[in-house]
């Protein structure tokens, strides 16, 4: 069984909530992602995008927030719901 809260490289990730959100800046590397319940933008790495699928400005996306060993916020497990066309 997984557990709720679990390390991740250093840092860790929060399953108990799932969010939704859209991309507002999307690189090759990583971008930032806005949730829909507001307050701060949080930053994703490509890595961390389930199936390896290019995100791109206003794509519709669900993730588990985590943090970095540095605790700084972080998307995780972040899946692609829509395009922006």
């Amino acid at each position: 069984m997984e557990r709720d809260v679990a390390a991740l490289d250093g840092g860790w990730i929060d399953r108990r909530r799932l969010v939704t959100g859209t991309v507002s800046r999307a690189g090759p590397t990583f971008g930032f992602i806005q949730p829909e319940y507001g307050g701060d933008r949080v930053y994703y790495n490509i890595a961390a995008v389930v199936g390896g699928v290019n995100l791109s400005w206003g794509d519709r996306v669900s993730y588990f927030l985590g943090a970095a060993p540095d605790y700084r916020p972080r998307a995780c497990e972040v899946t692609l719901l829509g395009t922006r066309g």
